[in-house]
């Protein structure tokens, strides 16, 4: 049963009610603060109830969400670092982390759909809600849940570690497009759009100019009726080959939209011992394993965990799925891939001196195996060099407060 708010408080509630008018506002708050609502006591005492003291009790009582700036953060998928656990794939595999040294850490984390409710929702007051619409809301599906791989005859393993690559570069890109607008169109927008009915006021002065423009189409039309002619005129030619003149394009450029990152990178890896040819076959393993989907929708699939789930727990008497089971079952599914958190690292933290990503979306694995122009093995079958080629796309937009934070 909800409990019964006092009148002070029913006043807050309307207060902060997003439909409620300035006015009305301000009548609330004079509501308030009398002997009536505050107390005889509080009113002599002088004290009053401001806005501040309103919203706090909202905040506090769940009222409203509590508005905090986004503050945009390099960091690796639960802080975790390479000089912290050992449970990582590395080469050169004797390479000493200390302070100084500098390398590509890569994590690999659970697809969040940006839109589910377990990319959305966030903890207030003790329980989970769904986020309000905000830059932070945007960004709360590149909160990735590690998810440690375990390669064929290995350990599970939390990331890998790989020297930083030699053709290490990124760029952004935004997307601006050339627009023309007649004169008639650019006051309209003016007008309608922008609140300068003035230049509507210009256009309409302007009698020889639309004078010219209303004959010049009547004549196109026309013309374009003519056989032969082919409906092809348009006012330009006309105006162009009898008076030498054309409509002014008033050309303007105008931003459209932002575009995703992507960056590539390549590790030439050329084992030293049969340990290192194994870490090597694990590195590329690990890249294939997480860059594929999983087949049937399970929420994670591990080798030797062939468990099946489906919709519907439902099955006919021989055991056999039901035309449910079939219809809408997993089988009729396919997981999305991990996405790739790489980490530029000095040490045991982000290097600040580079540009690092959010996570990444692995658009491309390619291995080479002759990649010094012909196929060679060691005796056991090890190749004597491994290229590792790899793609990434960008999960979402850079804006101002990211490239701050280091992006």
């Amino acid at each position: 049963m909800a409990t019964k708010l006092s009148p002070k408080h029913e006043f807050y509630k309307e207060y902060l009610n997003p439909n409620t008018s300035e006015k009305r506002k301000k009548h609330i708050l004079d509501r308030i603060n009398t002997a009536n609502i505050l107390g005889a006591e509080q009113y002599r005492n002088g004290v009053r109830v401001t806005e501040e003291d309103i919203k706090n009790w909202g905040i506090e009582t769940g009222v409203i969400e509590e508005v905090k700036p986004f503050v945009a953060e390099v960091k690796t998928i639960e802080g975790k670092s390479p000089t912290i656990t050992n449970a990582t794939a590395r080469y050169p595999s004797d390479a000493l982390i200390d302070e100084t040294s500098d390398y590509v850490f890569f994590q690999f984390g659970k697809y969040k759909p940006p839109f589910s409710r377990e990319a959305q929702k966030t903890l207030k007051n003790n329980k989970n809600v769904i986020r309000r619409y905000s830059q932070a809301s945007y960004n709360a599906s590149t909160d990735l849940d590690l998810r440690e791989i375990t390669p064929p005859d290995g350990v599970k393993t939390g990331g890998i570690v790989l020297p930083m690559p030699q053709d290490l570069g990124n760029d952004i890109q935004q997307t601006w497009n050339g627009k023309q607008f007649s004169a008639l169109g650019r006051a309209a927008i003016a007008g309608s759009a922008g609140g300068n009915f003035a230049m509507i006021g210009n256009r309409v002065a302007d009698i020889d100019g639309s004078i010219t423009s209303t004959i010049t189409a009547l004549q196109m039309t026309v013309l374009n009726k003519i056989p032969g002619v082919g409906g092809n005129l348009d006012m330009n030619d006309i105006t162009g080959s009898t008076q030498g003149i054309v409509l002014n394009p008033n050309a303007e450029v105008l931003y459209d939209s932002a575009e995703l990152r992507e960056i590539g990178m390549t590790f030439k890896m050329i084992p030293r011992s049969q340990e290192e040819a194994k870490i090597i076959k694990s590195i590329v393993y690990m890249f294939r394993y997480a860059s594929v989907p999983a087949w049937g929708g399970n929420e994670d699939w591990e080798p030797g965990n062939e468990t099946e789930l489906s919709f519907s727990k439902k099955s006919n008497e021989s055991g056999e799925k039901s035309n449910n089971d079939q219809a809408f079952g997993k089988d009729n599914f396919i997981r999305v891939p991990y996405l790739c958190k790489f980490t530029f690292m000095t040490g045991g933290e982000p290097n600040d001196k580079i540009q690092q990503f959010k996570p990444c979306a692995i658009r491309k694995v390619a291995v080479n195996y002759t990649s010094d122009g012909t196929y060679a093995t060691y005796r056991d079958g090890e190749p004597v060099a491994t290229e590792l080629t790899l793609n990434f796309l960008e999960s979402k937009l850079l804006f101002k407060k990211d490239i701050a934070a280091g992006f």
